[in-house]
């Protein structure tokens, strides 16, 4: 078996080194006193091409005198060129020498016009050198042959038409004989028809927000721009037209697939494509509305920490979505709508979006920005929005456009996300029941040995609690967890929640979605007041002011929690029945920690009852039990006798009260009140005056 395969080897070495050499069999011609040796003798140049070989020549006179040649060559077909260099690389004109004994080589260029049909034998032609001043010459005989060449091409790398729904599809498409051989085109479209040698194929044309669907081009035809004849000959191209019908049931959007030039072999191969585009609009149309025309505008940012990779349950924002009016007139009513949808089956993952309606002026813009939430259960794949604007003029004509932009969705093979984290209203001292949902975002099932951790804290509660779970989670599930939180009785205001989720197999711990944190606002709304058993406090702060009738003045006051623990507050106010009104900020309870004070705010607002000086008392309390009372003054300018009154005994005896301060109030009205009946009585009586004291009264009398 062994000498069979050398045999077998020696055989194929013998026959390839006899193919090389009737290749290169060489043309030789002596005429006695040199010889011309060229390398081949049977070229064969593909149309508008160029071969080159070498002619050695050697001089045998052996006079020592240098031998004078010139080259010619006879028989050349009109359709080739042939011409001749020396050594150096020069155009040989005329006539050139070689030295006695020695040997030149001379290189000549054949060159094919371009669409030269192909020959049906080789064409004959003769290489001339010749001695200078004599009759031998020496004579090569060669041969030229042209292939054939059936090469043809689409002239456009892509095609794009715009159609109106249940409109005709009109194609133009230039096809460019650039071999050499006539090309018919079929009449019809995917077949070759009687007498062609090519036809044009469409391929599917798919939609692009959902490649479920596609282009019905069953009824599609093809014929000549002009005329009636499918032939071109070579070197020429012609436009042919290809038509196809679109139905109410086409749905808008982009339709994209490929248009190829088939030849005629048993097992047909495309001789050229070219990319086709078909973008089916509604009946208003308009090319002047432009979306996110500009080089940023409508630009796609992920807002997660990884904003290189988008993931599932990522948030995103499209930033300046940009509606460009070029119509010619000011538009009204303008209003976008924008689409998600899944590439690979059209399903809408996001409810669609409607901007506000804008009026834009000619030659303006309007922009605007459009956040969304990817759902946790979407898969890896392309998605594309869908922007469709709607407006109309001043005239009340309508416009549309629509326009798509895509974004990518990946997956990592293990990769938990949290998804929500969900709690109810609690007070103070009360236990939260926090749910915490998770979700399987990766490829991959989770199974029960790969140890997922579910961890919650709250740092204001000094809560850290994880759970563990070991059963399968599939890709695209989600699971409920639920963590019981005690909230501390002395917790107030929003309180930062953060949950992380992890496993055993995890290498995504760093990518969004791992955490979430959210804040946590402790209710006050009927709660049952939490007190600290050792609750203390005193009240400073503004003790007079100066105010005006139906103007609100305030009294800042601070509040010192001179206790041990935190503890809560309110504050009262009295005394002011009848001359004003009032109000605290803020008007909920406060919560003061030890030894930290709060700065609270009393407003009280005159009536016209208001005496010229008035008081009340603002009583500082924590639960049931009264801390301290503060008494506050208000002066108020131009006030009645009776309101200065009411503002010292109250409006009644129960404003009055019966501390001490109050009862020295009282007593000093009624000194005034006995000074001021005597002067009066003294005022009444008989009094002798003076003539000059009597002008005097006249005068002033006058006067008024």
């Amino acid at each position: 078996m062994v000498n069979i395969k050398k045999m077998i080897s020696v055989a194929l070495m013998v026959l390839i080194g006899l193919t090389s050499l009737s290749v290169a069999f060489a043309a030789t011609s002596t005429n006695g006193d040199f010889t011309a040796v060229e390398d081949t003798n049977a070229l064969s140049i593909a149309h508008g091409q160029s071969v080159s070989g070498t002619i050695t020549i050697t001089n045998n006179v052996g006079s020592g005198a240098a031998m004078i040649y010139d080259l010619s060559a006879t028989g050349i077909p009109a359709w080739m060129t042939l011409v001749f260099y020396d050594g150096t690389g020069a155009l040989i004109t005329q006539t050139s020498s070689v030295a006695d004994s020695a040997s030149i080589d001379v290189t000549y260029t054949a060159t094919v016009t371009a669409n030269t049909a192909a020959t049906s034998t080789p064409q004959a032609f003769s290489i001339v050198v010749g001695e200078n001043g004599q009759t031998n010459d020496a004579t090569i005989s060669m041969t030229v042959d042209v292939p054939s060449d059936t090469s043809r091409v689409i002239t456009q790398d892509s095609v794009i038409s715009t159609v109106a729904r249940e409109s005709s599809v009109e194609i133009t498409v230039a096809i460019d004989n650039t071999g050499n051989e006539n090309v018919v085109i079929s009449q019809t479209l995917e077949a070759l028809s009687a007498g062609s040698n090519t036809y044009l194929a469409l391929g599917e044309l798919t939609l692009n927000w959902n490649n479920g669907r596609s282009l019905s081009t069953a009824t599609a035809t093809v014929a000549p721009e002009t005329g009636t004849t499918y032939a071109i000959s070579a070197g020429n191209s012609q436009n042919f037209v290809i038509t196809i019908l679109t139905v109410a049931a086409d749905r808008y959007g982009v339709y994209t697939g490929t248009l190829s030039l088939m030849d005629n072999s048993i097992t047909p191969v495309s001789k050229d494509t070219s990319a086709l585009t078909i973008n089916i609009v509604d009946a208003n149309n308009e090319a002047g509305l432009k979306i996110n025309d500009g080089a940023n505008d409508g630009e796609f940012n992920d807002l997660s920490a990884n904003d290189a990779r988008t993931y599932p349950g990522d948030s995103v924002e499209i930033i300046d979505i940009t509606i460009d009016n070029e119509v010619g007139k000011d538009l009204e009513n303008v209003f976008t709508t924008i689409s998600v949808y899944s590439q690979v089956d059209g399903d809408k993952i996001i409810n669609e979006f409607e901007s506000d309606y804008s009026d834009i002026n000619d030659n303006r813009d309007d922009q605007f920005d459009y956040a969304f939430q990817l759902p946790f259960d979407i898969i890896e794949g392309t998605y594309v929005l869908e922007y469709v604007v709607e407006a109309e003029d001043v005239d009340g004509n309508i416009y549309s456009k629509m326009a798509y932009d895509t974004f990518t969705v990946e997956q990592d093979s293990d990769h938990l996300a949290v998804e929500s984290i969900t709690v109810g209203e609690y007070c103070a001292g009360e236990t939260a029941e926090v749910k915490v949902k998770i979700a399987n975002i990766g490829t991959t099932r989770m199974d029960d040995t790969d140890d997922i951790q579910v961890r919650m804290t709250v740092g204001n509660f000094n809560f850290d609690e994880t759970i563990k779970w070991t059963e399968d989670f599939r890709s695209g599930d989600s699971e409920l967890f639920t963590f019981n939180v005690e909230i501390p009785e002395t917790a107030t205001g929003s309180n930062l929640m953060d949950v992380s989720v992890f496993h055993d197999r995890d290498t995504d711990s760093g990518d969004d979605g791992s955490t979430l944190s959210t804040t946590y606002q402790v209710a006050t709304d009927n709660c049952a007041e939490v007190v600290s058993s050792d609750a203390q406090g005193i009240i400073t702060g503004t003790a007079v002011a100066e105010g005006t009738v139906g103007n609100p003045t305030r009294y800042d006051l601070t509040i010192l929690n001179t206790g041990s623990s935190s503890a809560t507050y309110d504050l009262e106010i009295s005394g002011i029945t009848g001359w004003a009104t009032s109000q605290v900020e803020p008007a909920s309870t406060i919560t003061v920690g030890a030894g930290e004070t709060a700065t609270v705010y009393v407003y009280l607002t005159p009536t016209e009852d208001a005496a010229e000086s008035n008081a009340a008392v603002i009583t500082l309390k924590s639960g049931e039990t009264i801390l301290q009372t503060k008494t506050v003054t208000m002066n108020v300018a131009g006030s009645s006798i009776s309101t200065y009154t009411n503002a010292l005994l109250g409006s009644s005896f129960a404003d009055f009260g019966t501390n001490q301060q109050n009862l020295i109030t009282l007593l000093s009205l009624v000194t005034i009140l006995f000074v001021t009946v005597g002067t009066l009585y003294t005022a009444t009586q008989p009094t002798r005056t003076s003539a000059k004291n009597k002008k005097k009264r006249a005068t002033k009398k006058e006067r008024k």
